[in-house]
């Protein structure tokens, strides 16, 4: 008993000490970055409640924690949260200890109790989380493992859902992050883990899995910024005979993302509405309402746009001496450059069409841990912004004069962490030259080329800043283009456009590597907007 009551607890304190991270990951359902504060105010209304409470059995304790967590469940993370509790209630009703098999079977219950909660449940959620951490327990019991053995099976399986969960759910991958409630649990299981192997108390720092950041990708925020969430509500409702399947259909007509969990006496709701009124007016009649709460969501999800800033960090090398910042557009050239500058990049969004400013510059300098940083600009229009951020700068700053993305990534390749800037941007300069780039993009005006009439909304191809070839197919113009870069050197890159689908830029690859044999062709996924093709020579 002593023991299950300190696990809960070191849950507690892993989902407290990752709660910001929890809530920066925040999308689905709603943007509202409030996830990590839900969950852990739920855990704390479980713990608060067994503080000073004098149980005889572990029955009597585990049914306290279900009913607290439920009564003190707050958002659609802490009410399936909730659910855990009712498990491990549910799996230690004739049990004087808190064992593998009662792990699993706490899991059960839950994943059983929490699917039936959601009118529509949706994979790569939370609920996916709990269920493959079932299954991970069950497994586990099978082969006779030891509640540690267990658990650490349980913690695996959940970090392992955790990663998988934006090839589920669309929305995670367009925002570039995983499952918040999801990764909240597997934080949980984490805690109580280290805890049970006498190794913190609970309080561990557990960045998320499969992401380079913890923000959300800017972009998606802009997008979804715009969009009406109106009120998330939730209640308690108390009364007799309650029919909580019945009420949880009744709610899902009245809104969106509900769940609705408990007996026949106590039902928690939880559910996104544009007016709150028909659904407390309709669960009014049904018995008393208590612990009511309203959320602005449009006001929740445009304060977090305020607050996200254009730069997303990778956490850095403490050890490193320079830092990186880069002006990049697209998510795939976003990760690229956090993975390729080696824990030491900040990336500010902006190119074409949305040249950053000279504050967003330097606030991203500022936001480097190293005293030596060297600006990539990435873009023409941006050198001269670069310049001046620079010479505001009170760090040794140094701007490596990049004109493209394409070259901004060979001057990465030359970087080095663990020297001055201004050796950096030697090296780094002298690989940026050496790069011959080209791009495919669209042509937004009529003009003449070489004696003839290009019109707009033609494909034209661009060797450096030079329009050279146009076209009406994408792949042919693209042809044409390399016909004038590839005997420069012996890589060939390509870097996929986000309007561009990957079989059509993979045909694209086979027809270069048949045509120009001693090339050695790479293609990436650039995600970057305005150019269908970035091109890339060495």
């Amino acid at each position: 008993m002593h023991t299950l009551l300190e696990a809960i607890r070191a849950s507690h304190r892993a989902v407290d000490r990752n709660k910001a991270q929890i809530n920066s990951l925040n999308v689905f359902p709603v943007p509202d970055g409030d996830t990590g504060t839900n969950m852990s105010l739920s855990l704390h209304s479980i713990v608060d409640a067994t503080n000073d409470a004098d149980f005889e059995s572990l029955s009597e304790i585990t049914s306290s924690m279900a009913r607290s967590a439920l009564m003190g469940a707050r958002g659609n993370s802490g009410l399936i949260l909730s659910q855990l509790f009712t498990g491990i209630a549910g799996a230690t009703l004739n049990s004087n200890e808190f064992g593998p098999e009662e792990l699993a079977n706490s899991l059960s219950i839950a994943t059983d109790a929490a699917y039936a909660a959601v009118q529509n449940p949706v994979e790569g959620t939370m609920l996916t989380v709990l269920r493959l951490s079932r299954d991970a327990a069950t497994e586990a019991v099978g082969r006779d493992c030891t509640l540690i053995e267990t658990l650490s099976e349980v913690s695996a399986a959940a970090r392992a859902a955790v990663e998988d969960s934006p090839n589920l759910l669309d929305v995670l991958a367009a925002a570039g992050v995983v499952d918040s409630g999801g990764y909240g649990l597997s934080v949980m299981f984490s805690g109580a883990l280290s805890y049970l192997n006498r190794e913190s108390d609970g309080s561990i720092e557990l960045p998320a899995p499969g992401v380079n950041s913890t923000q959300v990708l800017t972009e998606f925020l802009a997008g979804v910024e715009e969009e009406s969430w109106g009120y998330c509500t939730v209640f308690l409702l108390t009364g007799d005979q309650l029919d909580p399947a019945a009420l949880r259909t009744s709610i899902s007509d009245l809104g969106r993302s509900a769940v609705v969990a408990g007996t026949a006496t106590e039902v928690k709701v939880h559910v996104h509405v544009d007016n709150p009124g028909p659904a407390l007016e309709m669960a009014a009649n049904l018995g008393t309402l208590s612990n009511i709460t309203i959320m602005n969501m449009d006001e929740q999800t445009a304060d977090r746009a305020a607050d996200q800033p254009d730069v997303r960090s990778s956490g850095g090398v403490l050890d490193a001496t320079c830092g990186i910042v880069s002006i990049v557009a697209g998510d795939g050239m976003r990760r690229l450059f956090i993975e390729g500058g080696l824990g030491t990049v900040e990336v500010v969004t902006g190119g074409d069409s949305m040249n950053p400013s000279v504050g967003e510059i330097l606030e991203a300098v500022e936001r480097c841990r190293q005293d030596e940083v060297v600006i990539l600009p990435n873009n023409s229009n941006v050198i001269g912004t670069a310049n001046q951020a620079a010479g505001e700068s009170g760090k040794n700053v140094s701007v490596v004069p990049t004109k493209s993305m394409q070259a901004g990534v060979s001057a990465l390749l030359a970087y080095s962490p663990q020297i001055s800037a201004a050796e950096n941007q030697a090296a780094m300069d002298a690989a940026a030259s050496d790069v011959l780039v080209g791009s495919v993009t669209i042509a937004s005006r009529d003009f003449d080329l070489d004696g003839e009439r290009v019109s707009s909304g033609a494909m034209i191809g661009l060797l450096g800043s030079e329009i050279v070839v146009s076209g009406d197919d994408l792949n042919e113009v693209a042809m044409n283009l390399l016909a004038r870069m590839s005997h420069r050197g012996e890589l060939l890159t390509i870097y996929r456009g986000e309007a561009v689908a990957q079989q059509e830029v993979e045909e694209l690859g086979a027809a270069v590597s048949a045509q120009f044999g001693r090339l050695d062709v790479e293609i990436l996924d650039g995600g970057q907007p305005h150019y269908p093709l970035l091109i890339a020579v060495e």
